[in-house]
């Protein structure tokens, strides 16, 4: 009933606003699954999504966004049923002044998609407050936002053992985090583009489901706080003629409750507050090829720091430094394989077309492989030994767009994982996994 009631008022909010707004519409998307990793599942997803936008003039504009979802999975005990989740709820107001130094600025309130400027760190749906300036050679955004009132089914924030347990709850809100961001952007700096970033993320979740400080037996799958910052340099634009570059360097820091050596503790050891160091760094080649069918090849690289002391819960330890990289949201890599983007070395090399005249229809072809940049224990089920190579993936999409409000796309990809004397993972793992999505688009 708490479901439906949130479904009601979400649809009634949006509608309400609809109806003072100059553009509003409707958008709904069909897919269908079938995937085999370690287990053989078939998903059947639909998604009916209302949005509505009113500007104000010169002042700023309101822009709302709501789905309600329909999710139905043949896997045993996977979850079967209806979900509301408003994506977007904000009130942005503004104003331009190109002839002072301060050019412009903007402030919003409300529910927005918050990314790092990698999205890779961070990107989710949050409550909160953004603060937009434009000066004449910088723009500077600020982003403060809690992610627990998201619906835990659409959100992405997955750090510990405690959010691990929200996400597979039966609650309807997600895992609790607040997050503060800052960036300034040099839009042209020699040719490129200079992004500095900076994101503290504080845990939110409550202190009776996690471990205290002190305690001396281990409890497996538990963790305690765990609140980290970042700070972020991105580098981006053209190296020479048709080929362009995006880099950064991301380094991490933060604190994390560890189980450590106590020699005062009737076990030998106790849990206790240890210092995160750990980066991430990521670049991506691009070279355009538009005389051949508007073509695009790419080439891009992350790889994450890991700790050969990790445990599987991401908090628990038994180094007095942890050095495993930790983002706050999950990422996307392959269709079939996306590990965290911790303890990571990641590659892969694209190639997109749009082989019709029209162009209305676009090949995307991938090829991945995963390492592992460190020898300890791993967060991904079925490693247990020592060796680094995980595994690679080919993955296929084509996406035709048959009418301007109408679209159909199909993505398929196989992973082979690195088995046995081969690579990181058990005799036993899967040793052929695949996935096929097909996805179908209408917005009206």
């Amino acid at each position: 009933m708490k479901a439906l009631r949130i479904v009601l008022v979400s649809l009634f909010a949006l509608g309400l606003s609809g109806l003072y707004a100059q553009e509003f519409g409707l958008n709904l998307d069909t897919s269908v699954q079938d995937q085999k990793t370690t287990t053989t599942n078939v998903t059947f997803k639909e998604i009916a999504g209302l949005w509505a936008k009113t500007d104000l003039g010169t002042w700023g504009s309101f822009k709302a966004n709501g789905t309600v979802n329909y999710e139905n999975q043949s896997a045993s005990g996977a979850y079967t049923g209806l979900w509301a989740n408003l994506e977007l709820f904000k009130l942005t107001l503004g104003a331009a002044n190109p002839q002072k130094s301060l050019s412009g600025f903007a402030i919003g309130l409300g529910r927005d998609v918050m990314a790092d400027p990698t999205g890779l760190v961070f990107s989710n749906s949050a409550d909160g407050l953004t603060l937009d300036f434009g000066f004449n050679n910088v723009a500077a955004d600020f982003k403060f936002g809690y992610t627990g009132l998201v619906s835990r089914l659409s959100s992405n924030v997955l750090m510990s053992a405690a959010d691990q347990a929200t996400i597979s709850g039966d609650d309807y809100l997600g895992p609790p985090r607040f997050v503060s961001m800052a960036d300034f952007l040099v839009p042209d700096l020699g040719g490129q583009s200079l992004t500095l970033s900076f994101l503290v993320q504080q845990d939110m979740n409550k202190s009776r489901n996690l471990v205290s400080e002190g305690t001396v037996d281990y409890e497996p799958g538990v963790g305690g706080f765990l609140d980290t910052q970042y700070a972020t340099v991105q580098l981006a634009g053209p190296i020479y003629g048709n080929l362009f570059h995006s880099s950064f360097f991301t380094y991490g820091m933060g604190r994390e409750l560890d189980y450590l050596k106590d020699s005062s503790s009737a076990t030998g050891y106790s849990y206790s507050y240890s210092p995160l160091s750990s980066w991430l760094a990521g670049t991506k080649l691009s070279y355009y090829l538009p005389s051949f069918f508007s073509s695009v090849f790419s080439f891009r690289t992350l790889v994450a720091s890991g700790g050969n002391d990790a445990s599987l819960s991401a908090s628990g330890k038994t180094s007095s430094v942890a050095t495993a990289f930790v983002p706050v949201t999950t990422t996307t890599l392959g269709a079939v394989f996306s590990p965290r983007l911790s303890d990571l070395a990641f590659f892969e090399l694209g190639m997109s077309a749009k082989p019709l005249s029209a162009q209305e229809f676009q090949g995307i072809l991938k090829a991945m492989t995963f390492f592992r940049t460190s020898t300890g224990l791993s967060a991904l089920p079925g490693v247990t030994g020592s060796k680094s190579y995980l595994g690679t993936e080919v993955d296929l999409s084509a996406i035709y767009r048959i009418f301007s409000d109408l679209g159909v796309s199909l993505t398929t990809g196989v992973f082979l994982p690195g088995v046995g004397s081969a690579g990181a993972f058990d005799a036993n793992y899967e040793k052929l996994q695949y996935s096929a999505k097909l996805d179908v688009s209408l917005s009206l």
